[in-house]
């Protein structure tokens, strides 16, 4: 979330967030805060339950 001290270390974050759209510089900060690092764990992470649950689906179909 962007704080006053993320707003004062990114001055540009509301404008920003105004030509994105979005309403609240909180909803812009992700942008800046997501490296490449972050995003292939989210990735990754995303990967893993998403075979969980075909997995249970699959488990469920049977039955």
């Amino acid at each position: 979330m962007a704080s006053d001290e993320n707003l004062r270390r990114n001055p540009l974050l509301p404008t920003l967030s105004v030509y994105l759209g979005h309403v609240r510089p909180q909803d812009t900060y992700w942008y800046l805060s997501a490296t490449p690092e972050l995003l292939t764990a989210a990735a990754t992470k995303f990967q893993r339950e998403s075979r969980k649950m075909n997995e249970a689906s699959l488990v469920l179909d049977r039955e």
